[in-house]
């Protein structure tokens, strides 16, 4: 019967698709769809889409933004800040997912008010891709600031840190909606200057967090100036740490060339994790190729 009404156009009982959507209350998705389909047929113009947008019901106004996903109207970005979550995201969803370019500042904006609401990781996830394909300094800072978040998903701190890698020169296909969307290059001091302040305190986060952190250093010539031999070498000792962790560590240190470099790579070629011994291994082959290859062996 709803969708009977809306095919037929008869706005007289947009109030009863109200009552119907409100009673509802999101708990048949069926009758949903129905009180969607319908408000589309029965509000053709702006004004009368506004009584059904600025309605108290969050179902009523979840249903609404589902129409305007329909039509493709980038007005949706209005709800982003709904009093309810559920209405928010089903917004973020449109503007992100079917690239409401428009739309997008307001979405990348959301991550610095992160903490006013909780986020699934997926959510999270379309605000630091908005912030990633809008681009500029203060987007690549965003994402540096949720990498160093400690409330964030670790999944969101690597795809946030992930991204970062791919900044100057964002691989043409959407990795989140798997669409293409390519990105023109884009310059290196957009994101230098958030990583050279974020340095110090990346050094100190989890094993997956450092790995992409040291990676991002030769990437980009960060400032290494907190990256002195000592912190290298605690880096490198750290049994806490992952094995590429402490090997990408090692490995910054030998270009260093401490100055007990044979000491280093001695103790090293023993090391448990296989991918600190193989740096050493390496290294030790350059400069006394038969001791690195019996230490291969």
């Amino acid at each position: 019967a709803t969708i009977a009404a809306g095919r037929l156009g008869a706005d007289k009982f947009l109030p009863e698709v109200f009552t119907m959507l409100k009673e509802n209350a999101d708990a048949d998705p069926i009758l949903r769809h129905a009180g969607s389909m319908a408000i589309d047929g029965m509000c053709k113009s702006k004004d009368a889409l506004e009584l059904a947008a600025a309605h108290e019901s969050k179902a009523v106004r979840l249903a609404t933004v589902m129409v305007m996903r329909r039509r493709g109207d980038e007005s949706v970005v209005r709800f982003i800040k709904d009093a309810s979550p559920t209405v928010a995201d089903e917004a973020i969803r449109a503007v992100h997912d079917l690239y409401f370019e428009s739309a997008r500042p307001a979405v990348a904006a959301l991550l610095d008010t992160r903490q006013s609401r909780s986020w699934t990781p997926f959510m999270l996830r379309r605000l630091i891709y908005s912030a990633y394909r809008q681009g500029g300094e203060i987007n690549a800072a965003r994402l540096v600031a949720v990498a160093l978040d400690d409330k964030v998903p670790e999944e969101v701190h690597t795809e946030a840190l992930r991204l970062l890698g791919l900044w100057t020169k964002p691989y043409p296909v959407d990795q989140f909606t798997g669409h293409w969307a390519p990105l023109p290059e884009r310059s290196v001091n957009e994101v230098r200057a958030s990583l050279n302040q974020a340095l110090p305190a990346l050094i100190k986060k989890d094993s997956a967090t450092l790995l992409t952190a040291l990676g991002l250093v030769d990437l980009y010539q960060l400032d290494t100036s907190v990256l002195t031999v000592e912190a290298l070498a605690q880096l490198a000792e750290n049994s806490s740490l992952s094995g590429p962790a402490r090997a990408k560590a090692l490995e910054m240190l030998l270009v260093r060339k401490p100055t007990n470099t044979l000491a280093l790579l001695n103790r090293y070629v023993e090391d448990k994790k296989d991918e600190v011994a193989m740096v050493a291994i390496a290294e030790l082959a350059k400069q006394n190729p038969e001791r690195g290859f019996e230490e291969l062996r």
